[in-house]
């Protein structure tokens, strides 16, 4: 999630007043049907945790009479790291799209607000500047992420520079991936829904999360992003359609909005919205949800090609969205931007559909904050705190409190920030951007060169120090003065090194 959105959530949390009156209208348009679906989509939801507890418990078990001697060994198989974190590198192409997809987009009310104010300049900055960094990432980095065999980015961070690298990148990343704007985001939606105080909302968002996380590790984010890909892509599809249905394509759009929704930077100027471009292939190049799932799957081949197919999802989700907030503001133009979106949607879908949307959206977001609270606590529980237990029960009672803790840190922040989020998030995405993915790219483009660990360190606590020091009077482009210097500083390390390398093999 990018500071952006977060920004948008942010604002939203001051102008999202809607009171028993919005609430009202919602309910109005919903009827005992879509109420059923509703339902029914999370209670599967919920059981595809279940369902992943129970593989996990059946595996535990001895197959036969003879295998019970070794009942122990066999648990303890089951129980480790690499079935937990990255399910056994056994990740196939469907899963790898369907849980890539799903965990990867939800800030579906931050985009479609987008859309609602701008219109097409949604898609360029939130769809195809990121396509640009979704290829770049499958080409040159997803399968040699895969080679690597390693469990963690943190710990991948560790091979290439040292272990104080790996432990400061696990803090950095920690930080980065608390999702914050997630749970502000479903704390709105429930807001909406049932008029309750936003800080009721986020708790409640923040303790199903909490509770999914404690069953099934990764396999079991999985199983949920299998039905959550299905529910959200249902919702924004039908929108679209029923919009074209009812009132016609570009046509009827070019006659209802101003030009401006039309042109490429909106009403923005040419280097903001270039800035998304950097936004995008700084928030991608150091994801851990990108990794997990590039180095859980089955081989090289489904990383680099999953992701190429994920980004032709995206693309369609990217249009839907688009035309969809752009719908929204041509029929509905006096509503909020922050949820024109969703009252549109109730609007003009019919009986059964409404369900399927309001559980879609809810989908689109739980997603999200699911997998980016479990990639998280395995920081915590892996890459930061790593203690390993020969009992496996053990084990499990710590990966659960990391993920309670994980969850509770999110709750905090998330309510404690209130209007000052957007400041807090944005110096947060600019520590992990400039630190973690300048040394990233230069390792990966640069193989030979070395960088050692006290090298790194030193140009990211440089990184930190600028971006702090410059943040609060020229912001965003406290992102590039950290980039310019952490590039220069590797180059400097890496002529040092070869120099004196090459002095030592003459003398």
């Amino acid at each position: 999630m990018n500071w952006y959105k977060l920004s948008k959530y942010a604002k939203a949390y001051k102008v999202f007043k809607l009171g028993v009156l919005m609430k009202n209208m919602v309910w109005q348009k919903i009827d005992t049907l879509d109420v059923a679906l509703i339902i029914i989509s999370m209670t599967v939801i919920l059981s595809m945790s279940f369902c992943s507890k129970l593989f996990w418990m059946r595996s535990s078990q001895p197959t036969n009479k003879h295998s019970r001697k070794k009942q122990k060994k066999w648990q303890n198989n089951q129980n480790t790291v690499l079935q937990y974190l990255l399910m056994g590198r056994q990740l196939t192409m469907p899963l790898f799209v369907m849980t890539l997809v799903s965990t990867w987009y939800g800030g579906i009310f931050g985009v479609t607000q987008i859309a609602f104010e701008h219109g097409v300049y949604n898609f360029i900055t939130q769809g195809f500047f990121w396509y640009l960094a979704y290829i770049v990432f499958a080409l040159c980095f997803a399968k040699k992420i895969h080679e690597m065999k390693v469990y963690s980015l943190s710990e991948m961070i560790g091979q290439l520079f040292g272990a104080k690298s790996a432990k400061l990148t696990a803090v950095l990343l920690f930080i980065k991936t608390l999702p914050i704007s997630y749970a502000i985001g479903l704390g709105l939606f429930l807001q909406t829904m049932f008029d309750i105080p936003l800080m009721n909302g986020i708790f409640i968002s923040c303790g199903t999360v909490a509770i999914f996380g404690c069953f099934g590790g990764i396999r079991g984010v999985v199983l949920r992003d299998v039905v959550q890909f299905t529910l959200m892509y249902v919702a924004v599809i039908s929108v679209v359609v029923c919009s074209i249905w009812k009132f016609g394509g570009l046509g009827f759009l070019k006659t209802n909005l101003p030009d401006s929704y039309f042109s490429l930077n909106g009403q923005h100027d040419y280097k903001i919205t270039i800035l998304w471009l950097f936004i995008a292939f700084s928030s991608t190049l150091v994801s851990p949800v990108f990794y997990q799932r590039c180095l859980a799957a089955k081989n090289g081949k489904v990383a680099r090609t999953g992701i190429l197919i994920s980004t032709c999802f995206w693309f369609i989700f990217d249009i839907c969205t688009t035309l969809g907030g752009m719908y929204a503001k041509a029929i509905m133009p006096e509503a909020e931007s922050t949820n024109g979106y969703l009252l549109y949607g109730l609007e003009i879908l019919p009986s059964g559909f409404r369900g399927i949307f309001i559980a879609g959206i809810v989908a689109t977001v739980l997603s999200t904050l699911d997998a980016f609270t479990f990639s998280s606590s395995t920081l915590l529980s892996y890459d930061l705190f790593r203690i390993h237990f020969r009992n496996p029960r053990i084990e499990t009672i710590i990966r659960t409190i990391a993920t309670i803790l994980t969850s509770a840190i999110t709750a905090g922040l998330a309510i404690s920030f209130n209007g000052r989020i957007e400041d807090a998030w944005l110096m947060l995405e600019l520590y992990a951007g400039a630190t973690i993915m300048m040394p990233i790219i230069w390792k990966r483009f640069f193989i030979k060169t070395i960088i050692r660990d006290w090298q790194y360190v030193s140009c990211c606590l440089l990184s930190i120090i600028i971006i702090a020091a410059t943040h609060s009077f020229i912001n965003i482009s406290s992102f590039y003065l950290a980039s310019i210097a952490v590039i220069s500083s590797l180059g400097v390390f890496s002529y040092h090194n070869s120099y004196h390398n090459d002095q030592g093999q003459k003398s």
